[in-house]
């Protein structure tokens, strides 16, 4: 795939994992202990980068998802670009034109981490 796109050569600098999903392991030396998928989880600590987030700027996030809920209200799902969200705090929504959609305040912050 990477010649037929004419790829620059260091595109092929990753790393391998050798793995079976049904087994649950995953190595990057076949010659290790199948045990776990530790390695994959280690390797993206160690080749992703982490994300620049500037908490000196004004609070902005990209909304990927919104979700009513009956209790809490709006809830929006999404990136924190940069800032600082705090609970009371006013927030106002614009669209991708910067025009202003709404209007509201910060009442729960929820945060997701893997699964949970």
């Amino acid at each position: 795939m990477f010649c037929d796109l004419s790829c620059p050569d260091h595109f092929l600098d990753y790393p391998i994992y050798y793995a079976s999903g049904k087994s649950g392991w995953a190595v990057d030396n076949l010659k290790d202990e199948k045990k776990d998928i530790s390695c994959i989880l280690n390797g993206i600590i160690k080749h992703v980068p982490q994300p620049k987030i500037s908490a000196e700027k004004s609070f902005s996030m990209l909304v990927t998802q919104t979700q009513p809920n009956s209790f809490y209200g709006k809830m929006a799902l999404g990136k924190i670009n940069s800032g600082e969200l705090v609970i009371g705090k006013d927030v106002k929504v614009y669209n991708q034109s910067e025009k202003l959609i709404e209007c509201g305040k910060i009442t729960r912050i929820l945060k997701k981490s893997g699964l949970t």
